[in-house]
């Protein structure tokens, strides 16, 4: 890039006013933005709407993770679906690429605002966006972050945007150079497993199809109980979400049509006239009762099992350290060493108290540094640097309230497991009198 060029770039990316930053991660900087000729006024609640010229999304996409030819690819197939890209320039050390906004409200937000939907209005919208990936697998693009998130109800339809980790297949490869995506929703394949394809898109449908129907996140332990309740028993409807999320993309619907075909002849029968009231879907006594406690779970927080616990810590904290690269992974490694060295630490003083050939051999005190290594790991180590991440029960909003509230109930099961081991110590004390 010449001088010459360089001054013009810079140039074109000062006229961008930034109104809010819309998103910041590790792959770059989503930003709402718009124009300075455009006039500016703010409702009651202070969102600020361009009256003269439309609202715009810049994103900035880091060197390495530069797709500029699947941006030109998308701008080329003018789907009213997809990202309306106006503008694609290169910074020194940044792609950055403007399109259009969409308002509208993510699937995210509808669930967090109305709870689970029903089947048939799931299947609607899913149904349009197979549509528009249908699109972008004809013309060999792997949008790779279908999220709820990501897809927009707006007045006109669905929207699927951010196109910032959508690749090209590369015939003959084996796997993805870069391994990023949203935990819960991206493919196996995503996290080195094997190459992207459409049927890795397929993968996150699957995922996206049991949040909709369960409003759960695909990284609760319950998730797939939830899914399997409400779907109320519908065996088929459950068959397309396992057969969708199968491991193995071979088992798996091998196109976003033939999983929207799937969907609509799995739906359970149409309700007779007159069963529901206001057009509400039809919900067996099963799924009602999914539905209904979703609802209690978001007012007061889901009430998880110790082992729920225990296993969901450790595997997000792997699926972290497999899927970051750089520092940050190094800085997870560490952590990882700090944590282990002061297990064993625990560990070793646990075992003395034990098995010490002294007199004075103290059992109890020997499991309860063993409980102490237990807690020191997950509660001291993982769950905060999965927070700072924000990566598996993190990866919505609300990170310091979802902190607070594992934090307690693993501090309440440390209380629980030592009150139960004071009152056997005691009790067997007791006995051997």
């Amino acid at each position: 890039m010449t001088d010459e060029e360089l001054l013009a770039t810079l140039d074109a990316d000062d006229s961008y006013t930034v109104l809010n930053v819309l998103a910041h991660g590790e792959a770059g900087e989503t930003q709402l933005v718009c124009l300075p000729d455009s006039t500016l006024r703010c409702l009651g609640s202070g969102l600020p709407v361009v009256v003269a010229d439309k609202l715009l999304v810049r994103k900035y996409i880091r060197s390495e993770l530069e797709n500029r030819g699947v941006w030109e690819a998308v701008a080329a197939l003018d789907d009213p679906r997809l990202p309306r890209v106006r503008q694609i320039y290169e910074l020194p050390d940044r792609l950055a690429v403007v399109y259009d906004y969409v308002p509208g409200e993510t699937l995210r937000e509808r669930i967090k605002r109305a709870g689970a939907m029903g089947p048939r209005e799931v299947a609607d919208v899913l149904a349009e966006l197979c549509q528009v990936l249908s699109r972008l697998h004809g013309i060999g693009l792997v949008h790779r972050d279908v999220t709820p998130g990501n897809v927009v109800l707006a007045s006109d339809g669905v929207h699927l945007i951010d196109m910032g980790i959508a690749r090209k297949k590369v015939s003959g490869a084996t796997r993805d150079t870069m391994q990023l995506g949203t935990w819960g929703f991206a493919s196996p394949e995503q996290y080195g497993f094997g190459q992207t394809d459409a049927r890795s898109d397929v993968y996150s449908l699957g995922r996206l199809l049991g949040y909709l129907l369960s409003a759960t996140e695909p990284s609760d332990p319950s998730f797939d109980q939830r899914v399997r309740e409400a779907t109320g028993g519908a065996s088929a409807l459950l068959k397309v979400f396992e057969t969708a999320c199968a491991l193995a993309p071979d088992d798996r619907f091998q196109s976003a049509e033939k999983f929207s075909r799937a969907l609509r002849k799995a739906l359970p029968p149409q309700p007779k006239r007159g069963a529901s009231r206001g057009g509400t879907e039809h919900f067996s006594a099963a799924g009602k009762r999914a539905h209904d406690r979703n609802h209690a779970d978001a007012r007061r927080g889901l009430a998880r099992s110790a082992r729920d616990y225990l296993v969901e810590t450790p595997r997000a904290f792997a699926a972290a350290a497999a899927s970051t690269h750089g520092w940050r992974r190094l800085v997870l490694v560490m952590v990882l060493l700090v944590a282990v060295f002061e297990c064993l630490l625990f560990v070793g003083s646990g075992v003395m108290l034990i098995v010490s050939p002294k007199e004075a051999t103290d059992p109890a005190s020997g499991i309860l540094s063993f409980l102490a290594a237990a807690y020191f790991v997950y509660a001291v180590v993982m769950e905060p640097t999965l927070c700072a991440l924000g990566w598996g029960p993190y990866d919505g909003g609300g990170r310091a309230r979802v902190l607070g509230r594992r934090e307690a109930y693993l501090l309440g099961l440390l209380a629980v497991a030592e009150l139960a081991l004071v009152f056997l110590s005691f009790f067997a004390g007791a006995v051997t009198r």
